[in-house]
């Protein structure tokens, strides 16, 4: 296996890989955190995020996404994923410690 890491922007073709990647790493994120057992929480910030993909995917078609992502691969495989756009503010209601 190519050892090589490879950053390329997201494509049709990288969404089941990119898909696999959150469903991997956002439940490993809530149990590095100590909050594993919010499974409600862990569902929507997947399903959120495949939106988010879904969304950006369908823009490139027609207008300029208002969000981007870019995909670390191993060879054909998705190792990593990063999305660059404005903040989304999902949480009104929360108060920002600071």
């Amino acid at each position: 296996m190519d050892d090589k890491i490879t950053i390329e922007p997201l494509t049709q073709s990288d969404a089941d890989g990119a898909y696999q990647v959150f469903e991997t790493t956002i439940p490993a994120a809530f149990d590095q955190e100590g909050i594993g057992s919010l499974l409600d929480d862990i569902q929507d910030e997947i399903t959120h995020k495949k939106a988010m993909i879904h969304t950006a995917l369908q823009a490139k078609d027609n207008i300029e996404p208002s969000i981007f992502f870019l995909v670390a691969k191993m060879g054909e495989v998705i190792v990593g994923i990063i999305s660059y756009g404005p903040v989304v503010r999902r949480f009104e209601n929360v108060q920002m410690a600071g």
